[in-house]
This record gives structure tokens, sequence and C-alpha cells, in this order.
């Protein structure tokens, strides 16, 4: 990657190794510049704890101001840092810097079988995006925390509260393995059907319930941190993993069998059994489902839908996430070509969320359809909806190991 322009840039070293911080500034914003810097650095140091090295000569991290969205590459990251976060509290920023730089080891290094060496065409499918994406989201929590940076969640029982909400609230984990929406992850919008679902957090609360199976195994004496660096020395040459190969490793750093997990959670999809895995340290969850409201104390209405293209397509197309909200009892399928909304021609994806954004709960919306078969016009009731709140408490009863463990687990250590 190149990046031209009157930019800032700073050095340090991590293990003798130089690392350049290079940022893009627009508009020209004083922000606390030490502590992007020591925060990166920190973060540095925190993955060459883990795999004992760095694997590269230099490295560069480029923030651009004015941009959003990031992106890992063999040495260096490009993430867009708009100053207004810069001026807070780093947290969003530190995210997405901790994100794509752990992809330096897990993805660019340790790389799923479909993936090889750097291609220009468009990449293959992969079965093992929930262990690239998923613990790599994993790791970009657990660095922060190690570091001692902000995060959106105060404690790891927080977080994996959050985990757990988002995970039962979405009836795509309930349908799809994790394979299968690894490979949907950067497939046609429509392979899910009228489902959605991410690979980011489906490998997350995997690799945090695999993490937990490790400790509770081997009374505390490893983690999740030994299965990467074992990762690492099988698979940052040529050759590629498979979700088998995760299933051996790790069942050989915890000396034990993980073919029912693996075939349940991985290759299957059966719903997860987490207070199974939260009672290996004491821990038990709460489930509540209630209806999501607004601000200011009403029903919110469902506006869970969104509009896509097809490239080099003008056709503007929905897209549902669950076939049993509103939208999909009103007969709506994903890939559904939209001519109008309430009689409202839609020529852009910025028409169709104009055209919903007013909508209450109780209100009609007529949708006129482009199918196959000619146009179709379907009437879509909106309603309410809900959402899980989760809530993790410890076991009455709860032995030392489970106390110890917990102890453990907590501290990120």
């Amino acid at each position: 990657p190149i990046m031209i322009g009157k930019i800032k840039s700073w050095h340090f070293q991590v293990d003798g190794v130089p690392h350049r911080v290079v940022y893009w500034p627009w508009p020209v914003k004083d922000f606390d510049t030490t502590k992007l810097l020591s925060g990166i650095q920190k973060l540095v140091e925190q993955a060459a704890q883990i795999f004992g090295r760095l694997p590269y000569r230099e490295y560069s991290f480029m923030l651009q101001d004015g941009a959003f969205g990031s992106l890992e590459h063999n040495n260096s990251v490009t993430v867009g840092a708009p100053v207004s976060e810069l001026t807070g509290n780093f947290s969003g920023v530190f995210s997405e810097i901790a994100h794509e730089y752990f992809h330096t080891w897990n993805l660019v290094r340790i790389h799923t079988v479909e993936y090889a060496d750097v291609s220009y065409k468009t990449p293959p499918l992969s079965k093992g995006l929930w262990f690239s994406e998923g613990l790599t989201i994993f790791y970009a929590d657990l660095l922060k925390r190690r570091a001692g940076l902000p995060g959106s969640d105060s404690t790891r029982l927080k977080h994996f509260e959050t985990l757990i909400r988002r995970y039962s609230g979405n009836p795509a984990y309930l349908n799809f393995s994790a394979e299968q929406i690894s490979l949907a992850s950067y497939g046609p919008t429509s392979m899910l059907g009228d489902y959605n679902a991410s690979t980011h957090l489906q490998g997350e609360v995997l690799g945090a319930l695999l993490d937990m199976i490790i400790r509770d195994a081997t009374d505390g004496k490893r983690s999740m941190d030994d299965v990467m660096r074992k990762m690492m020395e099988r698979f940052s040459a040529a050759k590629g993993f498979t979700s088998k190969d995760i299933e051996q490793i790790t069942a050989e750093v915890c000396g034990c069998d993980l073919q029912q997990f693996f075939r349940d959670y991985v290759f299957g999809k059966k719903p997860i059994d987490f207070d199974k895995y939260l009672r290996l340290m004491g821990l038990q969850k709460t489930i509540i489902w209630k209806d999501v409201m607004t601000a200011d104390g009403k029903q919110s209405p469902d506006l869970r839908v969104y509009s896509w293209q097809v490239p080099n397509e003008t056709d503007i197309r929905i897209g549902i996430t669950d076939p049993f909200g509103c939208w999909g009892k009103a007969g709506l399928h994903t890939g559904d070509i939209m001519k109008s909304v309430n009689g409202t021609a839609i020529k852009t994806t910025a028409d169709f969320r104009q055209s919903i954004r007013g909508a209450k709960p109780g209100d009609t919306i007529v949708i006129e359809l482009q199918r196959p078969a000619g146009i179709w016009k379907t009437n879509v009731v909106v309603s309410g909806y809900q959402q899980p709140e989760v809530l993790i408490t410890t076991i009455p009863g709860a032995t030392e190991k489970q106390k110890r463990l917990l102890a453990q687990w907590e501290s990120g250590n």
C-alpha cells in the first residue's frame, strides 16, 4: 500500500524491530499523539508475547483521517481513523488496529487451505473464516485488555453477555453451521437466503468457548494462546488449515476429545448450550426476551431489512434478516427487485432507507416488486420485535477450581 501526502510520522521499536505510525490528517486538528503511539506499541508488545517473536522485519501502521474501514497486509495495516475518534478515548481506533494487526498472524500467515499467496483475483470462498476472522476479533478484545486500553465493554463477563445476546437474537445461527456462514461471508449476498449472519461473531463465540474448555481441561495451565502458537508453527508457510486441523490442534493442547463440539457447532448447526461451558468457570446465564423500545419508551418498529445491488446492475434489491419478522411474513425474500415503496420509485439504496425511516408499529408499507413472473405487490404491516437481555452470574457452591479459573479468565491472562 502507498500513502502520499503531508503525513505525520512517529517511530518505536519492539524487540529490536522498527515500527512506524503515519497519519494523514484532514482537516488538521490536534489530538493526544502520545496516547495513540503508546497504545499501538502496547498492542504490538502483547502480540509479541503470545507468539514469542514478530514475523516481519519492519511494520507500518497507516492511519487516515476522513476515512472508515481497514485492511491488513503482510507487514502493514491501513486504518480509517477519523479525528473525531482520536479526540475521544481511542476505543474504536484501537479496536480496528488490534483487529487488523492480529491478522498479521491469523489470516495472512495462518491461513485457510483455500487461501494462498497474494492474488489479484476474486478470493475463493473459505470454510475456515470463522477461525480467521472470529479468533482475530477474540484477540482484538483480549490484546486491548492485556494492554490496559479502553474497550467497549467494561469487563470480559459484560463482553461475553454481549456476545451471547447478539448470537441468541439472530436465528441464522440456528440454521447454518460455522463453515456455511464462513463460506457466505464473501459470497453472494443471497447465499444464506432470508438470513444474515456474521462469521466474526460466530467465530469469536466459538473461540471463547474453546478457551474455556482448554483452561478447564488443563487446570488453567493452557489457553487459546497455546492453540495460536501451534497454528503458527504448522500453518504459517504454504500449507493452509481446515476446521479439522483446528480440532486436532486444540484437542492436542487441551488433551481432550473435541469431536462432538466441532460436529455440533462447526460442521453442524446445533444450538450452543452456553450454560454447559459457563459452568466450567462456575457461571450461569439468564436470558429474558423483551420488546425493543425507543428512547422515549415506545415500541420500536422492526426495520431489520436492507437494500443492496448486484455488481454492474442498477436494480435495487431487498434483503431479509429474519424470515419470521414482519418483512418475511409479508412474503418478501432476499433478492427481490424493488420497484416502489408506497408509490415512490426506488432508484437507490438510500431511497429505500428513506422510504421506511419514519415507519411506526401498525403502519402498512406497500411494496411493489419485480419477480420473474411479473410485477407483484405486498403489504408489510410493521410490527415491533424482541431481543434478548443476558445476565451472567456465579452459580451457588462454585468450587475452588471454578473460582480460580474464573479469576484467571476475567483478568485476560
